[in-house]
């Protein structure tokens, strides 16, 4: 079988699909024949053969990409709002080729909030129909079709997520005066929930002060979000609470990781944040937002906290974690066990093979 998936990353570490689309062609190609080719004009990521990248820069158009990737079996959509996406899906449903859209959160009511006007009008004359066309969606969680089902007209679904390569060292609690919550991811204020997490800092910091309590963010600038962050701080005198740093990969991003005691996200909307994924394959408790799509299995998994997406219960989420810490060793075990079953690369991979057969109808 002859997979091809087909994106637009720009190689920013700091974002999930550049992570994750390239593991799932890495992976995915101990399983079948499997290449990406890439609309943005890029060099390969790191680790992924040349021998199945193919960049829009060499090729501009899926026919010129050598056989047998020029006309695939099936080709895999990573994102939903790209124009380039229509032109080839023409291509595909003209010589009876069919695709699986996974959209990342794009089809979410909250996704399509952001950049509404343009959304409301690119679906009308194009998305709408490269939707529909679609063989199937592939949903990253299940919450993220039930936010999803009622906006777009689909012909099927499934549900599989992201992947992690599994940690070889893992979380254990810290014994220190100062109770560490992290966050990693871009410093997007409305994307990731910056302005509600920082507003409930701020109306309890005597409470974080008194407790030894403290927030260190790490990520790259976004939407001018890091300028508001270090503003926002500075007025408040949060200064001591709460500490801005830079973008961290690799064994940085490791070392920060285990200095942690609770790893935080409060995103208005995800598909499936590779970050939480990470935290909880190290064994790291979580607190989560429902836009971050990973509540339901925080929940019934026991991983860590969920709050709404408000100042009060974000702060009673963190209160009620830091009272919690003696049974961080319990939460611990747990998180990395369902890691193991859930997010390894290899089990995803193979899950995502056995998928595309189905919908092939082999």
């Amino acid at each position: 079988m002859n997979v091809l998936h087909i994106a637009n990353l720009d190689n920013d570490g700091s974002t999930g699909p550049n992570i994750n689309v390239p593991k799932n062609v890495i992976y995915g190609s101990k399983y079948a024949n499997v290449a990406l080719y890439n609309l943005y004009e890029a060099d390969p990521p790191i680790e992924i053969s040349k021998k199945i990248y193919f960049s829009y820069r060499d090729y501009k158009d899926i026919k010129e990409l050598p056989e047998p990737f020029n006309h695939p079996d099936i080709v895999i959509f990573q994102g939903v709002y790209f124009l380039k996406y229509c032109r080839i899906a023409k291509y595909l449903v003209k010589n009876n080729i069919p695709y699986i859209i996974v959209p990342r959160c794009s089809m979410t009511s909250a996704g399509l909030k952001s950049s509404y006007l343009k959304k409301k009008v690119g679906n009308l004359l194009f998305f709408n129909r490269l939707i529909r066309n679609a063989k199937a969606i592939q949903f990253l969680t299940k919450n993220e079709y039930e936010e999803s089902k009622d906006n777009f007209a689909f012909n099927d679904y499934y549900f599989l997520g992201n992947g992690i390569e599994l940690p070889k060292t893992t979380y254990s609690k810290k014994i220190r005066e100062v109770f560490k919550i992290v966050f990693i991811g871009r410093y997007n204020v409305y994307h990731k929930g910056l302005d509600v997490l920082l507003k409930s800092i701020n109306n309890s910091k005597k409470w974080f002060v008194e407790n030894n309590v403290c927030l260190e963010m790490y990520g790259s600038d976004s939407d001018n979000g890091l300028q508001f962050l270090n503003k926002y701080i500075e007025e408040n005198n949060l200064n001591e609470i709460i500490k801005i740093n830079g973008p961290i990969f690799g064994k940085d991003k490791m070392k920060v990781l285990l200095d942690s005691d609770v790893f935080i996200h409060t995103s208005r909307l995800e598909g499936q944040p590779t970050s939480i994924i990470e935290a909880i394959s190290y064994g790291i408790p979580v607190i989560v937002t429902p836009g971050t799509n990973m509540q339901d299995v925080v929940k019934e998994h026991r991983l860590g906290f969920i709050c709404k997406m408000d100042c009060e219960d974000i702060f009673k989420s963190i209160k009620e974690c830091y009272e919690s810490k003696d049974t961080f060793e319990e939460i611990t075990k747990r998180s990395i066990e369902y890691a193991k079953n859930e997010y390894d690369w290899e089990y995803i991979a193979r899950k995502s093979i056995d998928e595309y057969r189905i919908k092939l109808g082999e």
